[in-house]
């Protein structure tokens, strides 16, 4: 009898194996068995960012040439208008002609003299606020005080500098534009160093502009169409200068 229940239990161990086919047992129990994921299911973290990162990349790229693709088809609209397509230099012919019309509309409407009625030639132009000014250059005086660094970044900012006066003769310009009051304009020299220099890194030529330096002032600034040192810290207002267009 013992022996038969013996061969019962083999049966039975051999029977409870078998419920995972196509599997080797080496020992483990069923519950860890079936806790453990099959080995195909697992992806690699890697291999999903990097296809993550392509998708993007390839997103981008698609983008940027979907831009330029229209832009340049705007361009090509633009200048094919009115046009024969036949000919290849019409719609560069088509394209001067506009331009050279919105110019000479400029030119009759901002650049007629208000005394004679005639354009100006040459025709030039400052921005809005801006006063025409010596040689082909225009100037923002404010109405602001501030000390002359502060004053200089002031000018960089809206793409221009500190006036730079080459000779007496624009210096007069300035004449009734600085009357009663110190205007800093592109002129300083370094601690220790007495060669005055114009913010373009050109030296002062004193025998065009007259000038009487001090040992303790640093900057410089116009009052009444004359030049005057001063101490860089002090609260004056100042002129921006920069190119007129021309038209």
């Amino acid at each position: 009898m013992r022996e038969k229940a013996m061969e019962e239990e083999v049966t039975y161990a051999d029977i409870k194996f078998s419920k995972i086919p196509g599997e080797e047992v080496t020992g483990v129990p069923d519950s860890a068995a079936a806790s453990t994921p099959p080995a195909h299911r697992a992806v690699p973290p890697v291999q999903s960012s990097s296809r993550s990162s392509v998708t993007i990349a390839l997103g981008a790229a698609v983008c940027v040439l979907l831009f330029a693709v229209i832009g340049m088809g705007i361009a090509i609209l633009l200048c094919h208008n009115h046009s024969n397509p036949d000919d290849a230099r019409k719609p560069l012919q088509q394209c001067t002609s506009d331009l050279s019309k919105y110019t000479n509309d400029i030119r009759k409407t901002l650049c007629v003299e208000p005394n004679t009625g005639k354009e100006a030639e040459p025709c030039e132009l400052c921005p809005e606020g801006w006063k025409k000014g010596y040689n082909g250059s225009c100037y923002f005086i404010s109405t602001q005080y501030a000390s002359w660094n502060f004053a200089n970044e002031s000018c960089s900012k809206v793409g221009a500098h500190l006036a730079v006066i080459e000779d007496w003769e624009e210096l007069k310009t300035m004449d009734s534009a600085t009357r009663g009051s110190y205007y800093w304009i592109g002129l300083s020299r370094r601690e220790g160093d007495w060669k005055w220099r114009w913010v373009d890194n050109t030296q002062l030529d004193e025998k065009k502009v007259s000038f009487t330096p001090n040992q303790y002032q640093h900057c410089a600034s116009v009052y009444s169409g004359s030049l005057y040192p001063g101490y860089c810290q002090s609260v004056y207002q100042w002129i921006c200068e920069r190119e007129a267009v021309r038209v």
